[in-house]
């Protein structure tokens, strides 16, 4: 499911080789030409989204990231995301079950409704 939601949704890329970092940034670019004003992630599995993670919209053109600390509970080679962004226009868009110890950016193309 996660490669037909990406196909559809986004470019996900693959992430160099991953060492024992601290943190997992996973960015998300807009290459759309509507602006991003909410983005919310969550673990993979859990009901509620949680506050927005952005402070100010993101711009087409822009980018914005989430950073995960790993920990114990959280760690490579099975942290798990999913990322709602929400545009401007009212459009939806969730990326479910990112693996973000393979993928380290996502590049949002299209601003249309749901995957």
């Amino acid at each position: 499911m996660l490669a037909t939601v990406a196909i559809a949704a986004c470019g996900l890329f693959r992430s160099q080789p991953a060492q024992a970092a601290k943190y997992l940034v996973f960015t998300i670019y807009n290459d759309t030409n509507v602006r991003i004003v909410h983005l919310y992630d969550r673990k993979f599995g859990e009901k509620f989204w949680g506050i927005n993670d952005l402070t100010g919209p993101v711009q087409p053109g822009h980018s914005f990231y989430i950073r995960i600390e790993q920990n114990a509970y959280e760690h490579c080679p099975s942290v798990y995301r999913d990322v709602k962004v929400i545009f401007a226009n009212g459009a939806v868009k969730v990326l479910s079950r990112i693996p973000l110890c393979e993928y380290n950016e996502a590049h949002i193309n299209r601003a249309s409704s749901g995957p």
